[in-house]
This record gives structure tokens, C-alpha cells and sequence, in this order.
């Protein structure tokens, strides 16, 4: 059986209570949208985080020991992504939505590829190229949305 110290210590309760706080700031941020078709997405993902969040915790209070959660919290790529996202959400002012965007989608491809071969650059490249035109075809020519423009596009 486990101590009860070693019960609270575990890195999947950890997460399910910081994906806990993520689902109260979501509900929260979703009770203040007033147009109720843009509750859309925030719901779904309140749903889905919420769901995970409560899962993992129940997980954790069983005698299993820690799960996948443990390599989220510390691995070196995942906290390289989180940095990549947030220097994106930083720059899409300034350089616009599809340029931050395709550097990010070249960047995480970059950084998931093992070997780095000209081959492999190429498929990278032309990945992030084939997401940032099925992105504007989605959402500027078929949808009509207007998505943040800055200095280079």
C-alpha cells in the first residue's frame, strides 16, 4: 500500500492538478464570452482537458506508479515547444499569423526530426509550406477571416 506521503508526491497528481487550474481558468474565461457560437471551442476543450485532468487524478490516487506524466513535466523537448509557443504568440504581431506560424511549424519539425539530412529539411520545409496553405485556403478563402497581418505577410 502506498504512504500517504509518497501518495501526494506522485507527478501525475501534480499535473492533473495544473491541468485542474487550466480547466477553471478556461470555464472561467468561457463564462465571460457573450456570442454563444464562440463558445465552440473553449467548451470542447474545457470538456477534454477536464476529462484528462480528472482521469490522471484518479490515476494517481491508485497503486499505479507515475505514469507518462512524469516525462511530460521534464523533458527537454516539451519545454522547448512551450518556449517556441509563446515567443510565437509573443511575435505574430509584429511579423503576422502565417510567417510566426510557419516558423513554428518548421521549428517543431526541426526539433521532433532525428536525422538531419537535406532530405529531411526539404520534407520539413515543405510541411510547414503545405500547412500555412491549407491554413489560408481554410480560413481566408473559404471561411472569409481576416487572421493578423504584420510586416512580412
Amino acid at each position: 500500500m502506498k504512504s500517504v506521503k509518497k501518495m501526494f508526491l506522485t507527478k501525475d497528481l501534480y499535473v492533473a492538478l495544473v491541468m485542474l487550474v487550466f480547466s477553471g481558468i478556461n470555464l472561467w474565461q468561457i463564462s465571460t464570452i457573450r456570442i454563444p457560437a464562440s463558445r465552440m471551442m473553449p467548451t470542447f476543450t474545457l470538456v477534454v482537458t477536464g476529462a484528462s485532468a480528472l482521469s490522471l487524478l484518479v490515476r494517481s490516487f491508485m497503486h499505479e506508479p507515475d505514469g507518462q506524466a512524469k516525462l511530460l513535466l521534464f523533458a527537454k523537448k516539451e519545454i522547448i515547444m512551450i518556449i517556441m509557443l509563446l515567443v510565437t504568440a509573443n511575435i505574430i504581431s509584429v511579423v503576422g499569423f502565417y510567417t510566426s506560424s510557419f516558423l513554428l511549424a518548421l521549428g517543431i519539425g526541426l526539433l521532433m526530426e532525428t536525422t538531419m539530412t537535406k532530405k529531411t529539411l526539404l520534407a520539413i520545409g515543405l510541411r510547414a509550406l503545405i500547412l500555412m496553405a491549407v491554413v489560408y485556403i481554410m480560413f481566408s478563402l473559404l471561411l472569409g477571416m481576416y487572421l493578423p497581418r504584420g510586416v512580412l505577410i
